[in-house]
């Protein structure tokens, strides 16, 4: 079965490209805040150059958020290597299920109150901006996608609690 090989070695290497390029983001961050750089940074589509606590609280939201995404990653990957070492429906995978769907819902939740309000402090006016986009980038396409994970944690409990009852485990063999 190759399909989790494949899928395992891809959450590998978007893990490291977003580690690589979190920490050069921090890097360029703190050397603005406390080394007097200055590059314009686009927030919301609107450049800024200059940086009051406003503007810094919404940069440091958005780097939390976008920390919590390569966390998200991280524990995919935890729960892909799952299948490969221990039995399927097991409480690390009920666990990771839940806690991936939490989070998504969580940074889907939460960029949008960052945006929202960086609409309302940058162009000093409160705008809600609600789009459908076809594509997989979509907010709601990406809470839908946290609800199914959430989901399939259910899913793997129910199978794990049925598995306790008939006495009879059910194994992932390769």
């Amino acid at each position: 079965m190759k399909t989790p090989v494949l899928l395992k070695t891809i959450l590998d290497i978007c893990f490291i490209l977003l580690i690589i390029s979190y920490g050069s983001l921090i890097f360029t961050y703190v050397g603005m805040l406390f080394f007097d750089f200055q590059f314009p940074i686009e927030i919301n589509n609107n450049i800024t150059t200059e940086f009051t606590w406003k503007t810094t609280m919404i940069v440091l939201a958005n780097v939390i958020v976008s920390g919590i995404s390569i966390y998200i990653i991280y524990l995919l990957r935890k729960l892909i290597r799952s299948f490969f070492k221990e039995e399927i429906f097991s409480r690390l995978q009920i666990s990771l299920f839940n806690l991936i769907g939490q989070l998504i819902v969580l940074c889907t939740i939460a960029q949008f109150f960052i945006d929202s309000f960086a609409n309302l402090i940058l162009e000093n006016r409160a705008k809600l901006r609600f789009t459908i986009d076809s594509a997989f980038d979509s907010s709601l396409f990406i809470l839908a996608l946290g609800l199914f994970f959430i989901y399939l944690g259910k899913l793997f409990r129910n199978r794990e609690n049925l598995n306790k009852k008939t006495n009879s485990p059910f194994s992932y063999a390769n």
